[in-house]
């Protein structure tokens, strides 16, 4: 995502006495540290300079004074820019070929480089440079993520943001956590959110504040992670599992039938970022006086109808963890809720069951969200909705070019549903997914299996006394499920890549037949 060329808005501050002032900010503006300014100048009618490229420095180049036509090339596209006022700039990422024309003759332009001078990083030859340019798009390996290039985009800002925090010396419970409680609370559209020291606490929370605990039954799905398990067994109460839909998500038809007297809750999971059935969940808990929460531990921005997941319920619970579609650099979690009660009985329990620092109220925990990660989660979650589009885009390139293979089964998704493809799962017949994900190491593809035990076979949840066989949909998500690599930072190309691989293999178990 930073390799796309584009004009910046240089920070301008102007008074009738003094005239105007116009700051670049290397941790603000740029995406680089500043090691190297030059000059370009007095240059004669009708000359053109640059013509050639760089493998690996970054600039800004910004008029001064004067005009200047920028024109750059590389990955696949050209890209033109006019410069004419000093409060603009264009930021040049590393790998593209540049011309500058049509100066005029007062043009003073300011280069700012990411590097010292070094003359093996340039390239004069054109035609050297598209082989460059044609060798760099090859794809010859995808990691199941690509965490690395965002922390890549972002790395001075960052570093800016932990700085700024080590300076205050507040590091829990401080001014960032509520700043980012404040925000993530009006994105996911509810009046609170209660940071935590993760999502499995955050549910635990959730659980305790709503006053479940022994001898109380809250429904689960059987397709999913164990923490939404492991929730429910730590405030003492019981996990009745019902089986899922075929893609993890609680099954809506199931849930009566597991109702008892004892049923205090539905807690369904978005699982995969994908929605699940809540109008249903929700019908049904009216009718039985029941609560609802979510664990929407993979769903930040997800929709559902008219709501966005982490809104739809009385509570709902997310995870930071660094590989989450917004993820911080640690562990950490939050509630949402638009429950005054659970709210306020949540901050208790999150530290020690104080509402006051030393007036401990009820019995609670430490489980806190720590203003590091705060700041930090804080800066990236306003770039949340541009990387959750980049995800749907992939997966529609999944969807629409392996849905020719009838041997693999793609997931379903409803049209009110808007999911965020925290993982994007296929399901690859049970007695081939070994050699399946053989084939996707030798061509050195990531790849993930979420999850290869179905949480009522766990030996943690023995005691529940469930058996193989009880939950059919669930084992069989269980034995088929791969996840294929998918982050907003795969490109277009190694997506591609992926879905080569995977027909490949296919054609050739077809031949075999």
């Amino acid at each position: 995502m930073n390799n796309i060329p584009k004009l910046i808005d240089i920070e301008t501050h102007r008074t009738e006495q003094s005239g105007s002032l116009s700051v670049i900010q290397s941790n603000t503006h740029l995406n680089f540290p500043i090691r190297r300014v030059y000059y370009i100048h007095s240059i004669e009618d009708d000359k053109a300079r640059g013509f050639h490229g760089h493998k690996k420095l970054q600039q800004c180049i910004v008029a001064t004074s004067g005009h200047v036509t920028l024109s750059l090339e590389g990955y696949g596209k050209t890209y033109s820019f006019e410069l004419d006022a000093p409060n603009k700039g264009v930021l040049v990422p590393a790998g593209y070929w540049r011309e500058m024309s049509n100066f005029s003759n007062d043009a003073v332009l300011m280069v700012l480089a990411s590097d010292d001078y070094e003359p093996k990083d340039y390239i004069h030859d054109k035609q050297e440079f598209y082989a460059f340019d044609a060798n760099r798009t090859n794809v010859e390996k995808v990691g199941y993520l690509a965490m690395h290039r965002r922390y890549e985009e972002f790395r001075l800002q960052l570093q800016q943001v932990t700085e700024e925090v080590l300076d205050e010396t507040s590091y829990i419970m401080g001014p960032r956590l509520e700043k980012f409680e404040e925000s993530f609370a009006e994105f996911t559209g509810t009046k609170y959110c209660i940071g935590t020291g993760n999502g499995l606490d955050a549910l635990e929370i959730i659980l305790r504040a709503s006053d479940i605990g022994a001898g109380d039954e809250v429904i689960v799905s059987a397709g999913g992670f164990i923490a939404t398990l492991l929730a429910v067994m730590r405030v003492g109460a019981t996990p009745v599992l019902v089986d899922c839909t075929p893609w993890g998500n609680i099954n809506p038809v199931k849930i009566e039938a597991a109702i008892t007297n004892h049923t205090k809750a539905i807690l369904p999971t978005h699982l995969y970022g994908i929605p699940a059935e809540m109008d249903e969940v929700r019908s049904i808990a009216q009718k039985h006086n029941l609560l609802v929460f979510e664990d929407a531990c993979q769903a930040h921005g997800a929709e559902y109808k008219d709501g966005t997941c982490g809104a739809l319920s009385d509570a709902a619970a997310f995870s930071f963890y660094p590989t989450k579609n917004l993820g911080g650099f640690g562990d950490g979690g939050c509630l949402t809720t638009s429950n005054e009660k659970i709210a306020q009985t949540a901050k208790k329990l999150r530290s020690y069951g104080a509402a006051i620092k030393y007036h401990h109220e009820i019995v609670g925990f430490n489980s806190r969200l720590d203003e590091m990660q705060a700041a930090l989660l804080q800066f990236l979650l306003p770039y949340l909705p541009e990387w959750n589009a980049k995800r749907r885009e992939l997966a529609s390139l999944y969807l629409n070019q392996l849905s020719v293979i009838e041997e693999i089964e793609l997931p379903v998704v409803h049209d009110h549903s808007t999911p965020v493809w925290h993982v994007f799962p296929i399901m690859v017949p049970k007695d081939k997914r070994d050699a399946f994900c053989n084939h996707l190491t030798k061509n050195h593809i990531g790849y993930n299996i979420h999850y290869p035990l179905a949480m009522h076979l766990q030996p943690c949840c023995s005691h529940l006394q469930y058996k193989a066989g009880d939950f059919p949909v669930a084992e069989k998500l269980a034995a088929c499920e791969v996840s294929l690599p998918l982050d907003p930072y795969h490109t277009t190309e190694e997506i591609n890549f992926v879905i080569k691989a995977v027909l490949a293999f296919f054609e050739h178990e077809s031949a075999k037949n």
